[in-house]
């Protein structure tokens, strides 16, 4: 499985709280980008009720091409970052893998620079 690294680095470019939707240029394309809470809703449906689009993390695998979406879980003190899928976040928790349903999703518009 492969993660594309201009998606991965919009990902850590927004993962700080900012006061308000920070500009983020990667490779030359700059996005307005936020965290909103989900409560259990699919990222693409969250971010598309923000007028946003979701930001999505394109795989490859043996099985084929798939989008998932960026997600963030609070794992006090700190985020712990994951894919989003059927309504729950999936977070590395120690080695394992857990599904958590309190997460925000990564949602951006594409702006000029």
């Amino acid at each position: 499985m492969r993660i594309l690294p201009q998606s991965f680095l919009l990902a850590l470019a927004t993962a700080l709280p900012a006061p308000a939707d920070p500009i983020t240029n990667v490779f030359g394309r700059c996005f307005n980008a936020r965290w909103i809470a989900s409560n259990g809703t699919d990222c693409d449906r969250v971010c598309r009720a923000e007028s946003l689009q979701a930001e999505s993390i394109p795989l490859s695998s043996a099985a084929g091409a798939q989008r998932i979406f960026a997600c963030r879980s609070r794992q006090n003190p700190e985020w712990a970052f994951g894919t989003q899928s059927s309504g729950n976040c999936r977070v590395d928790q120690g080695g394992t893998g857990v599904k958590r349903t309190r997460f925000e999703c990564l949602c951006a518009r594409q702006v000029a620079c």
